[in-house]
């Protein structure tokens, strides 16, 4: 098949999905949120890609709805079946000049996972992007490749749904000619006057075989487990008595056959000058439907165990402030099995000091705001305390009510600690400390820097670095800073820095680059001095000293 006809392919299964241009659906918005929460994202989006743009099913941290196809990173996640991941949209040519990079929302990171049918083709990707560079791990990417497949099933359930009402309509707009539905007239005694085609398929009966019989007697003679149906119980035929509606969603029928058939009717009373004078049966078959309930339950079940295996503590709050529900972290978390947490309150399971001190949150999410927020408290379980990093996400009803909140706590006591550790070691007055970018910028100083140079943070950091650099040395700077781009670490480079005063400073540079994130980490020692005094050394043992190599300091 040629490319323009598996493309006419992919844009014709989209359309039977009736998915584009529908209004947001919690089961989405919830896996959009579990992507953006598992990949520690600002952004995430179910995209489907059509002709000509990519429009969004479910987007968190993005402005719009919709793009031009030509622009979209989903585009390119469609041609392979892979996870697509950019670890810097500015490193790769695809992407440099993208608008959504350039400017408005500035994806800097992007990873999408293709949606894929059950016959291969690939409609849009669930994808999650950041405004720095930086890469998934692999557990992140295995994760969002398992939403990814999630979300194609939610589309695949329904797109089920969708297909099995469909008919349902037509049969309801059929039914006066004997379509859709199967329809049987019952007489006052409850014997068959009336049956449709429908009825007669379902069932396994020709329409004469069932005329004058019984209907209760032929088809409705036993319940579900088999056992006798007594008739005086029968539902079908009650309302001949009262004259009034019942309704069963969930019965059986049998059919010639002798096999069970689920169904679903409405058995309405016909009334003849205010006497009950028959019955109108309307059924459907709901071994569909039931298929479709247990495929529900399934999903559940897998959402679960995909909830369960996310490493954050996520519960769900009710607008009491009760927990309702919660995955195993959170069991983790506060020591305790999920029915011993679930119906608390948040200040219970907290303990005073710690629910007061994010109170003020809890009160911003029930007033229906998101909210993020970082905190110390001591653990339930013993120990240290520990540093959290909380997310709180309202639940609000279609009719504007918050009805609860989702929290999403991460434990970052490991990070801070690191943090903490490197703040120390960077902030070593003995050494100049930096991060530089390999676009020529410094990215952060130590204060070594302002108190050599003179200069403030702020003047070192809005200049190229080569700014500062000896007009002498510039063009080696530039050929180190082209070994350091390519991966190669410095162990020992020397140029001059200027100083506020006009004065230069000898600099002994050693640094390590992360070439996927585009930064180098340096360290350098002011030697100025030693300098100065090798090249006194060096001008004294030459015959013809003219004071060159003292100049050179300088």
């Amino acid at each position: 098949m040629t490319a323009s006809a598996d493309e006419a392919a992919r844009l014709a299964a989209l359309d039977r999905y009736h998915i584009v241009d529908t209004a947001p659906e919690p089961a989405f918005d919830a896996l959009t949120r579990l992507a953006a929460c598992i990949c520690t994202a600002p952004m995430a989006a179910l995209s489907l890609v059509e002709g000509d743009r990519q429009w969004f099913k479910s987007k968190l941290g993005l402005p719009f709805d919709e793009t031009p196809r030509s622009i979209s990173f989903c585009a390119h996640t469609i041609l392979r079946p892979a996870l697509l991941v950019v670890a810097d949209t500015l490193n790769d040519e695809r992407f440099a000049e993208n608008p959504l990079v350039t400017d408005g929302p500035q994806i800097r990171a992007y990873a999408g996972a293709p949606l894929v049918t059950q016959h291969g083709q690939r409609l849009g990707a669930l994808s999650v992007m950041d405004n720095v560079p930086r890469a998934l791990d692999g557990e992140q990417r295995a994760l969002l490749r398992i939403l990814a497949d999630e979300a194609m099933r939610q589309l695949d359930l329904r797109r089920a749904v969708h297909d099995a009402s469909q008919p349902v309509r037509n049969r309801l707009e059929l039914i006066l000619n004997a379509a859709g539905e199967g329809i049987c007239g019952l007489d006052e005694t409850g014997r068959v006057i009336f049956i449709n085609p429908a009825a007669t398929h379902m069932l396994g009966y020709g329409s004469e075989a069932l005329s004058g019989e019984n209907f209760h007697l032929l088809v409705h003679h036993s319940c579900a487990d088999g056992s006798p149906y007594p008739g005086a119980r029968c539902s079908l035929t009650t309302v001949l008595r009262p004259g009034q509606t019942r309704k069963a969603g969930d019965d059986v029928f049998c059919r010639k056959d002798g096999t069970p058939l689920p169904v679903g009717y409405v058995s309405t009373p016909m009334v003849d000058a205010d006497q009950p004078a028959g019955a109108v049966i309307a059924f459907h078959d709901v071994t569909d439907e039931r298929r479709t309930e247990r495929a529900l339950r399934d999903s559940v079940r897998r959402l679960r165990l995909i909830i369960d295996a996310v490493p954050s503590s996520i519960a769900y709050g009710d607008s009491s402030q009760r927990y309702r529900f919660n995955n195993r972290a959170c069991e983790t978390r506060f020591g305790l099995a999920r029915n011993e947490i679930r119906g608390r309150h948040v200040r219970e399971m907290l303990g005073d000091s710690a629910f007061e001190s994010v109170r003020r949150h809890q009160e911003t999410v029930l007033r229906g705001r998101e909210v993020s927020f970082e905190s110390r408290a001591a653990s339930r379980t013993g120990g240290d305390a520990r540093h959290t990093s909380t997310s709180l996400i309202p639940d609000i009803s279609a009719q504007g009510r918050v009805q609860g909140y989702i929290a999403l706590v991460n434990d970052i006591t490991a990070r801070v600690r690191v943090e903490q550790d490197l703040e120390r070691f960077f902030n070593v007055p003995l050494h100049l400390m930096c991060v530089a970018g390999t676009d020529g910028y410094f990215k952060r100083l130590n204060p070594a820097f302002e108190a050599l140079l003179g200069y403030s943070e702020q003047e070192l950091l809005i200049r190229p670095f080569l700014h500062f650099v000896h007009p002498r040395d510039r063009h080696a700077t530039i050929e180190e800073l082209g070994r350091i781009s390519a991966g190669a670490a410095t162990k020992q480079f020397e140029n001059r820095y200027r100083c506020r005063d006009g004065s230069y400073r000898w600099l002994s540079w050693a640094t390590f680059p992360v070439v996927d994130e585009g930064l180098v980490y340096a360290m350098a020692l002011e030697i100025t001095d030693r300098k100065r005094a090798t090249l006194k050394r060096r001008a004294r043992t030459r015959d013809a000293g003219d004071g060159a190599g003292l100049r050179d300091c300088d």
